[in-house]
């Protein structure tokens, strides 16, 4: 499979061009464009508990879609759902990754994906209650609210990432969420709350940007602000998709 990502950072989409009878993993909702002679199968993964299993824990689709090419040279383009990045991640046997709900976009067929339970972030910060493990042999496209950037630790030193940034990382990464005041009414002030302090070796992928933050900067421009909280909550989804 030949790709390559256009307009990065803030439009990004992702052109695949797929050998006959290769397979592409997208989630749905994603695709732009495909080659007529293309094929898109919808499955669930594995079984039907399974599914709704991973739809409930992840906010992820019910059905997985893949998109099969029937002749060489078959162009495909997929985009995230709102003005996102995309970044590519080489997934190999015995070095696996953690995607943030969300921000899977597609993989190579060979790729498998599993929940990952984090009560104590959900419980503290109520920003996500699942997280996706990516494992297997090959290639993985996360998307994130505006630019995606890179920092890869050594054993040397420790990182912070404000939850709302955090994209993907590496599983062999050792981190605990903290929080980042020194009181509730710090917290409220400075608008910040939890933090993930990472240590070890590996690489983290974290976003200029979150889309909570976003919303609310929005909030004041609409017509109705004493529903600021609902409000809040429809921007997001519609971002969010």
């Amino acid at each position: 499979m030949e790709y390559e990502i256009l307009w990065k950072p803030s439009y990004s989409c992702l052109h695949c061009k797929l050998s006959a009878w290769e397979k592409i993993k997208v989630e749905p909702g994603s695709m732009v464009a495909m080659d007529p002679t293309a094929e898109i199968v919808w499955k669930m993964e594995w079984w039907l508990l399974w599914a709704l299993w991973r739809t409930f824990l992840t906010w992820e689709s019910f059905f997985v879609t893949d998109i099969k090419a029937n002749k060489d040279n078959s162009d495909i383009y997929l985009a995230p759902r709102s003005v996102w990045d995309i970044e590519k991640i080489e997934i190999s046997e015995g070095k696996e990754w953690i995607v943030q709900w969300g921000w899977f976009l597609a993989s190579t067929s060979e790729i498998q994906t599993n929940t990952k339970f984090e009560w104590f972030r959900w419980f503290m910060s109520w920003e996500w209650l699942f997280m996706i493990k990516v494992s297997w042999n090959g290639t993985c496209w996360v998307s994130s609210f505006w630019a995606i950037l890179e920092y890869e630790l050594d054993w040397t030193e420790n990182f912070i990432v404000d939850n709302a940034h955090i994209v993907a990382f590496e599983s062999s990464l050792n981190y605990t969420v903290k929080n980042s005041w020194n009181g509730f009414f710090s917290a409220v002030k400075n608008g910040e709350w939890l933090v993930c302090e990472f240590s070890g070796k590996g690489k983290i992928y974290f976003q200029t940007r979150n889309v909570w933050s976003f919303v609310q900067e929005l909030n004041p421009f609409l017509s109705n602000r004493n529903a600021s909280q609902w409000n809040d909550w429809l921007f997001w989804w519609i971002l969010w998709g």
